[in-house]
């Protein structure tokens, strides 16, 4: 737990069994001891108006409307834990953002990269017009095993394909070979990401519009 030390000097002691109040390091306060170190605990009558630290626990921990004063920047867990024993309180959640450790603030989720989407089962279908103006049907199975900055394997239908983003020397999607040419291919423009995962079935004599929806185990 992380002090705001608002230029403020307060003492604290925490011990496993309760201390002193008053006349002690802690003045008013609640002199209390944990792990060989010293807190002081001050309860909200104390702390009503312009409350300081003492200089020897400049650092101020609020709990609600009480304080606990520490030697040290930051409270340790036993701390706080004896303290909130002792005040039986939370620490104040209604402090201001700049006010709360950055482990205190929320947190934001870098968003996935496509390497972390891939893998996975998919049923991939779709129809298109061939050669000749025949319609086709496309139904397959599509398995992608990833690590992100390695490369990937790819199975269609169970055999394993070549797949990746420059397969052939050509640019563009994310393409799977069909064959060993590479002249029928699966090429996603689409994130993985986004469900369904869309893109074109495509071969010299005609092509289909595709979707990758992923099997859920």
């Amino acid at each position: 737990m992380k002090a705001s030390s608002l230029g403020v000097l307060i003492g604290l002691a925490l011990t496993l069994g309760c201390g002193s109040s008053g006349g002690g390091v802690c003045g008013d306060g609640e002199e209390l001891n944990v792990d060989a170190d010293t807190y002081c605990v001050y309860r909200a009558a104390i702390t009503e108006e312009g409350f300081l630290c003492p200089p020897a626990f400049m650092y101020r921990h609020d709990f609600g409307d009480d304080v606990v004063c520490s030697s040290s920047e930051d409270l340790p867990d036993r701390a706080e834990e004896r303290a909130r024993e002792v005040l039986g309180r939370e620490r104040d959640a209604a402090l201001p953002d700049a006010a709360l450790p950055d482990a205190a603030l929320p947190d934001t989720a870098p968003p996935p990269q496509e390497c972390d989407c891939r893998p996975g089962s998919y049923t991939v279908s779709g129809s298109g017009m061939g050669s000749g103006g025949l319609p086709f049907m496309v139904n397959l199975s599509l398995e992608i095993t990833e690590t992100c900055g390695e490369d990937p394997v790819c199975l269609v239908n169970g055999s394993e394909r070549n797949c990746g983003y420059l397969f052939g020397g050509i640019p563009g999607g994310f393409r799977v070979s069909l064959d060993g040419p590479g002249f029928v291919q699966l090429i996603f423009d689409e994130s993985a990401c986004d469900e369904p995962w869309r893109g074109t079935y495509a071969t010299e004599g005609g092509s289909a519009q595709i979707a990758a929806t992923r099997v859920e185990e």
